[in-house]
């Protein structure tokens, strides 16, 4: 839905969306093709902590701190 989006009053249309997942639930099932299989706290790393990016967490797992620490890895870079 994301990436079929069309901003109002503009032409473009879409939104820049990079689905990334650890795999590690039991639960998981890839509903994205594209999905990039890695952990989410590196991939911010890599990426300035998602600077200039917006963090949607969906299904997040409740366990292990899981959601604490992603968006500690998100939130250092984006006071």
């Amino acid at each position: 839905m994301l990436r079929q989006f069309k901003m109002p009053g503009t032409a473009k249309t879409g939104v820049d969306v990079v689905p990334v997942d650890s795999g590690l639930s039991e639960w998981r099932t890839m509903w994205v093709g594209d999905t990039v299989v890695a952990d989410g706290i590196k991939w911010l790393a890599q990426r300035e902590g998602g600077k200039e990016l917006v963090l949607l967490l969906v299904y997040p797992q409740v366990g292990a701190d899981f959601t604490a620490n992603v968006l500690r890895a998100y939130s250092s870079f984006n006071p």
